[in-house]
């Protein structure tokens, strides 16, 4: 999985951008195969997560930005 469409996108627009993605399973180092359930379980814990990570940062994206995102292409020459 890239982000490369979506970040280059969000440049070209001047727009702050960060990714927030969750793994579900770990099959590809698993010596064994991982079981549907387990992903489930897996999916719950990262929910409750996912909800204390935006509990605490939706509120931050109130304030104006102090990254240089906005302003990425003032010297871009278009």
């Amino acid at each position: 999985m890239t982000l490369v469409p979506e970040v280059t996108l969000a440049r070209e627009r001047a727009l702050c951008y960060a990714c927030l993605a969750m793994v579900t399973d770990y099959d590809v180092w698993a010596e064994r195969p991982v079981e549907v359930k387990e992903i489930i379980e897996t999916m719950h814990k990262n929910a409750e997560r996912m909800h204390r990570v935006l509990a605490a940062l939706v509120p931050r994206l109130a304030s104006a930005p102090t990254c240089r995102c906005a302003r990425a292409l003032d010297d871009a020459g278009v």
